[in-house]
């Protein structure tokens, strides 16, 4: 009985040993997997601000160069507006001087019929 009972001390002293070396394995699992998943999560983060900067940039490079097309666009337009203003002048200038020579032409023929 006393031999059980010493076996029966040494079983649970080899349980209680194995139940701390698997407490403390699983501890040792849980911060490698803790100190993983936080280098994981940091890594993301860090994709994440590279991707939002690289947006960010792109997105004001878009606007610049829509900022500059449309500019481009304004400037077509208003020399375009400007070239048919003075091909309007210059077609209002001739018509002038042909009515002005017809005119001068009517007032010399009737000089000459008196």
């Amino acid at each position: 009985e006393l031999r059980v009972e010493v076996l029966l001390g040494e079983v649970l002293q080899e349980r209680h040993n194995l139940m701390s070396e698997i407490a403390e394995g699983k501890s040792r699992f849980e911060r490698q997997c803790g100190r993983r998943m936080g280098a994981m999560l940091k890594k993301l983060h860090n994709q994440q601000e590279f991707f939002l900067r690289n947006e960010s940039r792109r997105r004001r490079a878009w606007l610049k160069d829509r900022k500059t097309w449309e500019e481009a666009q304004e400037r077509l337009t208003q020399q375009k507006r400007e070239e048919q203003e003075l091909l309007r002048r210059e077609q209002a200038r001739q018509v002038a001087m042909q009515e002005g020579a017809h005119t001068k032409k009517k007032r010399n023929d009737a000089k000459l019929d008196t």
